[in-house]
């Protein structure tokens, strides 16, 4: 009997389930062994100039998103201006909100000026802006931020004029636009740079302009943007607008250098 019960205590004392007391101090000790014996690595700052963002272990211990920002600044794009109109009775959903990357002025009340209100523009730079197709017929798309006035009034108004630019100075004025409210353009830092109808005024080192006619139901939200695409409709170039345009790269307005001879390029790479 002695040994059978001896035998009974040994096996309940097996099935007995430790307390979660037990486990949490076993972890804690864990935790502590590898804080004391095992040095973390730490990356320097994303700004600091022994940051190495192509570093895949790098990614694995930030923050994603900010390692393909990375990634992609080594990667030009051409910097476009689009312009839209906002229609006089403006609704204001979630899509409307102006964005922490849009400035605007307090909407005034419809009833004090009609034709201020009519003549409403607002626009951004983008540097998304590029072709899908050519044939059979021109199509362009690029990519906006929501919440977005900009992106309202585009998709409301179903049209916009895109402004190719060689200028930095005017790229830097619409990089936190503010809409306006037709002449004199009250309160807008771009206001003696764009005409009416939404083209750059003529010297104000635009390339090239396109107005375009929204295909809504080709126009796709994905995660915080919406991509916007349109059909070009009528276009032209600006005075002196020759060359190629200005294009943003490693966080900075630059212009294209040289051109790569493939002549002298010989050999395999």
């Amino acid at each position: 009997m002695t040994t059978r019960h001896g035998v009974s205590s040994a096996l309940g004392l097996l099935r007995r389930r430790p307390s979660p007391a037990s486990y949490s101090r076993d972890f804690s000790a864990s935790r502590r062994h590898l804080k004391e014996h095992d040095p973390v690595e730490i990356d320097p700052a994303p700004n600091s100039p022994d940051y190495d963002y192509r570093k895949p272990s790098y990614a694995a211990r930030r923050n994603f998103p900010a390692h393909i920002r990375h990634l992609m600044r080594s990667t030009p794009n051409p910097l476009t201006v689009i312009i839209s109109h906002l229609p006089p009775l403006q609704s204001q959903d979630d899509a409307c909100a102006t964005s922490e990357t849009e400035v605007h002025e307090p909407a005034q009340d419809v009833r004090e000026n009609d034709m201020d209100q009519q003549s409403r523009l607002t626009g951004l730079l983008v540097s998304s802006f590029n072709t899908v197709t050519l044939t059979p017929k021109p199509y362009v798309s690029f990519n906006i931020k929501l919440p977005s006035m900009t992106y309202c009034a585009i998709r409301d108004s179903n049209v916009f004029t895109a402004s190719g630019l060689k200028d930095a100075r005017v790229a830097n004025a619409f990089v936190k636009p503010r809409r306006t409210y037709g002449e004199p353009h009250r309160g807008n830092i771009w206001r003696h740079l764009v005409e009416s109808d939404g083209r750059l005024k003529e010297g104000n080192c635009g390339t090239w302009w396109m107005r375009c006619r929204v295909l809504r139901d080709q126009c796709v939200e994905v995660g915080d943007h919406v991509i916007v695409v349109a059909k070009i409709v009528a276009s032209g170039g600006y005075e002196g607008g020759e060359g190629i345009g200005l294009v943003y790269a490693e966080g900075r307005y630059r212009k294209v250098g040289e051109v790569v001879d493939m002549e002298e390029e010989k050999g395999v790479p």
